[in-house]
């Protein structure tokens, strides 16, 4: 009874979303052992920074495949932004140029959302026309050129800028977790979000407002590609409507490694977090050794495939011994 016991609670542990945690132990312990230049503080808050991106995306991506979907568009969608705000700096000025790209990203979520829910489109397919046609429009608002805003170096605020020591989009990372966490947790909206993903037509006949759930979902990831879009041109200070290639497989690989559920209706944002700073560890630590970019994607690749597996022989064992 006892080993029962103990197989039930090791599976029930290794499949659920807390297994993130121990993997990022894991993983970290191994890169500061084989590269200790990585602990420095320097190191440490180059990881976080660089992590930041992927964990804004991908606490907007949580909500879509919480619902049972997920967004291929927001690569587009991120780079797009860059584009308007690059391109209306010099006449309208910083503060008007990011609201801009924010109405254009809003507008691209709405539409998404309108596609899949009027249209009975599934997200997969959608997502990948508008990620073609945002990328096409983007290049035809550039003209097919990259902007660049190298004289106005007060874009680099939201790169550079530190308030306690702390870089900004680390704090910009931790504001947006907050304010999803909110959403999901403590509103109405995450009940709905949450029964819309786990079975909509059950949802549906209980009055909950999924056409209207689904689109604020795909808003909310194409805000968080618009935010992360704001820190990359402020990096860079240029803009190119073909930037982002991986930008929406980036995100949808730290939420289905922090734990959220592929089928829908159980999403973990502080597991997505979690595992933006892991492949951020992974990136950087491998980049220390030595090891170049195709060797970094393999090992995060094999990883989530590791895991992922692991879940996948383990959910049986739980659900066995729970009927037993």
């Amino acid at each position: 009874m006892k080993n029962k016991i103990n197989v039930y609670t090791v599976s029930r542990f290794v499949t659920g979303k807390y297994f993130i945690f121990v993997l990022f132990a894991v993983v970290s312990a191994f890169f500061a052992m084989l590269a200790p230049a990585l602990c420095t503080p320097d190191s440490l808050r180059n990881v976080l920074v660089s992590a930041a991106l992927t964990a804004i995306s991908g606490c907007g991506m949580t909500f879509a495949i919480t619902l049972g979907g997920f967004d291929l568009s927001a690569g587009s969608i991120m780079a797009l932004s860059t584009c308007v705000i690059a391109s209306m700096i010099p006449e309208a000025g910083i503060p008007l140029a990011i609201l801009s790209a924010f109405a254009v990203s809003v507008l691209a979520g709405v539409i998404n959302g309108l596609i899949i829910t009027k249209l009975r489109i599934q997200t997969f397919v959608a997502t990948l026309a508008t990620q073609v046609i945002i990328k096409g429009l983007g290049l035809i608002y550039t003209g097919g050129l990259s902007i660049s805003v190298f004289g106005y170096t007060r874009m680099k605020v939201f790169s550079n800028a530190q308030i306690l020591g702390i870089p900004l989009p680390v704090i910009l990372t931790a504001a947006v977790f907050l304010v999803c966490q909110f959403l999901y947790s403590q509103c109405k909206f995450g009940v709905y979000l949450r029964a819309s993903g786990s079975n909509r037509k059950a949802a549906e006949l209980s009055a909950v407002p999924v056409e209207k759930v689904t689109i604020c979902a795909f808003v909310m990831t194409a805000v968080t590609a618009c935010m992360s879009g704001v820190i990359t041109v402020s990096q860079v200070l240029t803009a190119n409507a073909s930037t982002g290639g991986s930008f929406a497989l980036n995100a949808i690989t730290v939420v289905v490694l922090g734990g959220t559920s592929l089928s829908g209706g159980s999403g973990f944002l502080g597991g997505t977090v979690i595992a933006a700073v892991l492949i951020s560890i992974i990136e950087n630590g491998l980049i220390l050794l030595g090891y170049s970019d195709d060797i970094q994607r393999l090992v995060i690749g094999l990883i989530l495939i590791a895991s992922l597996t692991v879940k996948t022989f383990m959910t049986p064992l739980a659900e066995k011994e729970v009927a037993e």
